[in-house]
């Protein structure tokens, strides 16, 4: 499975342009906490990532 080498959540939150918003902080934190249950891989952390911060368009 493929990783991310820098670091993903300033990656993610520059893409969602959330990077000085607290819920964007919250939905990558959350986004973390989810992937942790299964493989915890950065492709399941973008996914859930972008699964949550689609909630808040």
């Amino acid at each position: 499975m493929p990783t991310y080498s820098g670091d993903l959540k300033t990656a993610l939150l520059n893409l969602a342009k959330l990077m000085n918003y607290p819920k964007g902080e919250q939905a990558y934190q959350l986004a973390s906490e989810i992937a942790r249950l299964t493989t915890y891989s950065d492709p399941e952390i973008v996914y859930w990532f972008s699964r949550l911060v689609s909630l808040n368009d």
